[in-house]
């Protein structure tokens, strides 16, 4: 607290100063009144009070500016005013609220004090700015926080605060938390991190592509089939056109074109790799449109079916066999059985024995029970068929 003496002595150059300041204006008096002033404050109170708004005032020779009184009074900025020696010669309200966690009244705070983690480089902005005094730095400080957030992020321009004469004062600080930004573009990093990583453990070649066909982005799958294919490495900002097998190139322009047009392609393609060798993929262009719901550029996606393609055409032939198979049975093997039995039929048993009336029953069962099966065979088949 002061004492009385404290205030008289205080009230007394404040006095003066006020009644001298418009009669001698900038002359020597003044200025030795002012110096009086400041020696008393930091003398009586020994860095540990806050100057009020209307002793920085008189500090400064003036009123504070309009716009200056606004953000001082904002109730999202953080506002300080920092001597050359770092300490905290003003604070607004927000800043005392998140910062000076002691709420000592009456008490000057130095930036070790208050940004211990971040002092050196509070410091070093402060130095810059008396330094450079027509220039601003802008610096992001993290702190641990009493809500145990992950982080407390705050970002902060630092710039000279001059007094009607020009002269620098104090470095102002204005600052504001970019904890929920900071934490959004996190949750988007982490995203797009995730998303990588499934893009990049997936068998598919994947690219991003601009409507001029630049390359956006490409998984790890793309650049190992397009290394292995071209030999050479593409890299993201290449032209895409450089990266396309000669016979292929018309082809995906053609489905690239209707993808900018809005339109989805997926389509099974041959292509050559060598003079005797070709591959198969399952090819997909689709449009792909930001949150604004504009196109910014068609996503190719390329799966390689060759082995399902071998393993179908290995299929295709065994049905193909099986189909003659089937044919053969319905034609060529049931045709002398039919006449097997059409000769029983007309056997004369009367001049058979009892012997061979039985052998003769026998080879009509065994023709019949092959006739059923050469009917179940082709029955069978005929779905395939």
């Amino acid at each position: 607290m002061f004492s009385n003496f404290d205030v008289v002595l205080t009230q007394t150059y404040m006095l003066f100063y006020n009644v001298f300041r418009n009669i001698f204006q900038n002359s020597s008096v003044i200025h030795f009144i002012r110096y009086k002033l400041i020696v008393h404050l930091k003398k009586s109170f020994n860095r540990k009070i806050s100057i009020s708004k209307n002793i920085f005032g008189i500090i400064s020779q003036s009123p504070l500016p309009q716009n200056l009184s606004s953000v001082i009074n904002s109730h999202i900025y953080a506002v300080a005013v920092i001597n050359s020696e770092g300490f905290y010669v003003y604070t607004n309200e927000i800043f005392q609220k998140n910062f000076i966690l002691e709420k000592e009244k009456n008490k000057f705070y130095s930036i070790k004090t208050i940004h211990q983690e971040n002092a050196d480089r509070c410091l070093e902005a402060v130095k810059y700015c008396f330094q450079n005094p027509h220039k601003t730095i802008d610096i992001k400080l993290q702190k641990s926080n009493d809500d145990h957030l992950d982080f407390y992020l705050t970002h902060w321009e630092f710039s000279a605060l001059k007094n009607t004469n020009n002269q620098i004062i104090g470095i102002m600080c204005i600052g504001y938390d970019i904890t929920p930004i900071k934490k959004i573009s996190k949750h988007l990093d982490d995203s797009q991190c995730l998303l990588k990583t499934i893009l990049n453990n997936t068998k598919d070649s994947y690219l991003l592509i601009s409507p001029d066909y630049k390359v956006l982005y490409l998984n790890k799958v793309a650049k190992e089939n397009i290394k292995l294919f071209f030999k050479k490495n593409i890299i993201e900002g290449d032209n895409c056109c450089l990266y396309m097998v000669k016979e292929m190139k018309e082809h995906f322009l053609y489905y690239f074109n209707l993808a900018l047009q809005g339109k989805i392609s997926i389509k099974e393609i041959e292509i050559p790799v060598s003079k005797n060798q070709s591959v198969w993929f399952l090819i997909s262009f689709y449009p792909v449109y930001n949150q604004d719901n504009q196109l910014i550029g068609v996503s190719y996606n390329a799966t390689n079916i060759h082995e399902i393609k071998e393993i179908a055409t290995l299929l295709q032939k065994k049905n193909e066999m099986l189909m003659e198979i089937a044919r053969i049975q319905s034609h060529e093997v049931r045709k002398p059985v039919a006449h097997i039995l059409g000769l029983i039929s007309i056997f004369n048993r009367e001049n058979l024995n009892s012997e061979n009336l039985k052998l003769l029953e026998y080879l009509k069962k065994s023709t019949q029970d092959l006739d059923a099966v050469i009917h179940r065979i082709v029955s069978e088949t005929n779905p395939i068929i």
